[in-house]
C-alpha cells in the first residue's frame, strides 16, 4: 500500500460523513491528494470533495475562499465552482464540494495560456474579499533547532523585512484578487486544452504584482517556466519596484511555509527547508520540488 492509501483508510469515515451530509454518492470514491488538505474524487456526482485538516482553517478562512471563488467565477476565470455551501465537520474541519474537472496535469508548454487565465483574477470584483495577511507567528522559535542559531537569526531578520515590505505594499488603493499559490500543481488542463485554476485556498487581495512575482520565482528557483519576460505581459504594466518587493517577500514566504511543514516531520522536508533557507539570498541557486 502507498502512503496515500494509508491516509485514505484513516480518512474515509470523515469523507463518508461529509458526503452523507451533502447528499453525495461515494461509490468509487478515491483520495487523490493529501497535502495541505484532502481531496477526494467522487465520480458518480462528478465532485472534488475537499476536506481541511483538523484545526487548520477557521470559518472566516473558508468564507474568504468561497468569496474569492465566486468573484473569480463571476469574472470569467476558469476555476471549478462550488456545488453547495461548505459544511463544518467534527474536529474543526470543513468540507467543500467542488465540481470535478476531467483533464491532465499542467505542462511547461501550457504556461502562456495559464498566465492569461491567472491574470484574469486581477480584473475581478474585489468587493468584500480579504486582504493578504502575513502570518503573525513568523519567525517561529521552533525553527531554531532545525536551522541552528546563526541561520535562524538571519532568517528572522529577513522575515521582519518581508513583513514590513508587505505592509508597505498593502497601503495602496488598487489591491487586486490574486491566486496566492500559483504553481503547476494548481493548474489543470481540460480535455479541450484549456487551463483551469484550482485550489484558491490562499486567494486574497494583494498588490497587482503578487501573482506575477510568483512566476519569476518559479522560473528562477525551479526552472519552470523556463523564462518569464513574455509571461508577465499578461498582467499589463507593473511597477518594477513593487514587483521586486513582491518577489523578495514571497521568496521569504515560501521558505517559511516549508519550515512550518518541517515541524510536522519528514527528513526530506527538513533537508530542503534548510537548503532553501541557506540560499535565500542567492538567486542563482535552484530549489528542489519535494516530489522531485
Amino acid at each position: 500500500m502507498t502512503a496515500l492509501d494509508n491516509i485514505a483508510d484513516v480518512e474515509r469515515p470523515v469523507m463518508h460523513d461529509a458526503a452523507q451530509q451533502l447528499g453525495l454518492d461515494t461509490t468509487g470514491s478515491r483520495l487523490i491528494s493529501a497535502s495541505s488538505r484532502l481531496i477526494w474524487h467522487l465520480p458518480v456526482d462528478r465532485v472534488a470533495l475537499t476536506i481541511t485538516r483538523p484545526g487548520s482553517k477557521t470559518a472566516d478562512d473558508i468564507g474568504a475562499e468561497v468569496a474569492a471563488v465566486r468573484s473569480a467565477s463571476a469574472g470569467g476565470v476558469r476555476t471549478p465552482p462550488l456545488l453547495a455551501e461548505p459544511i463544518e465537520l467534527a474536529d474543526s474541519r470543513f468540507a467543500l464540494p467542488y465540481r470535478w474537472i476531467d483533464g491532465r496535469a499542467f505542462e511547461s508548454t501550457d504556461w502562456p495560456a495559464g498566465v492569461v487565465e491567472a491574470a484574469k483574477l486581477a480584473r475581478c470584483d474585489p468587493e468584500g474579499l480579504r486582504r493578504l495577511r502575513w502570518p503573525t507567528d513568523w519567525p517561529d522559535p521552533a525553527w531554531e533547532p532545525l536551522l541552528g542559531q546563526p541561520l535562524f537569526t538571519e532568517i528572522s531578520g529577513r522575515v521582519h523585512q518581508a513583513e514590513q515590505a508587505v505592509d508597505d505594499l498593502l497601503r495602496v488603493d488598487n489591491l487586486v484578487l490574486c491566486h496566492g499559490d500559483l504553481q503547476p500543481a494548481n493548474f489543470l488542463v481540460d480535455e479541450a486544452g484549456d487551463p483551469w485554476l484550482v485550489d484558491l485556498e490562499y486567494a486574497c487581495l494583494t498588490p497587482p504584482g503578487w501573482d506575477a512575482a510568483k512566476i519569476i520565482l518559479l522560473a528562477d528557483r525551479f526552472g519552470d517556466p523556463a523564462s518569464y519576460d513574455d509571461l508577465l505581459r499578461a498582467w499589463g504594466e507593473l511597477n518594477p519596484r513593487d514587483l521586486a518587493s513582491c518577489v523578495l517577500a514571497q521568496e521569504v514566504q515560501i521558505v517559511c511555509w516549508l519550515l512550518r511543514m518541517a515541524r510536522a516531520g519528514g527528513s526530506r522536508v527538513e533537508e530542503e527547508s534548510r537548503a532553501r533557507a541557506k540560499t535565500l539570498t542567492n538567486r542563482h541557486r535552484r530549489w528542489r520540488h519535494l516530489s522531485g
